[in-house]
């Protein structure tokens, strides 16, 4: 039996990691910023604003090192 190809992660979710300053290959990183979405994704603009200030938050940990 085949093993199921890898999730590909969508453009909203590759965007997250390249605004976070992440590498959008790194698995780690793309389930670091799923974690950050709320369930029912991005369409409200509650849910978007409240995104940023953990997106700024790792962008300056990944700038730190």
């Amino acid at each position: 039996m085949p093993t199921p190809a890898p999730e590909r992660p969508d453009r909203l979710l590759q965007a997250l990691v390249r605004a976070a300053g992440r590498d959008p290959a790194d698995p780690v990183a793309l389930e670091t910023c799923r974690s950050l979405l709320p369930p029912g994704g991005l369409r409200d603009a509650r849910a978007r604003r409240a995104l940023w200030p953990r997106l700024r938050a790792l962008r300056a940990r990944a700038a730190r090192g």
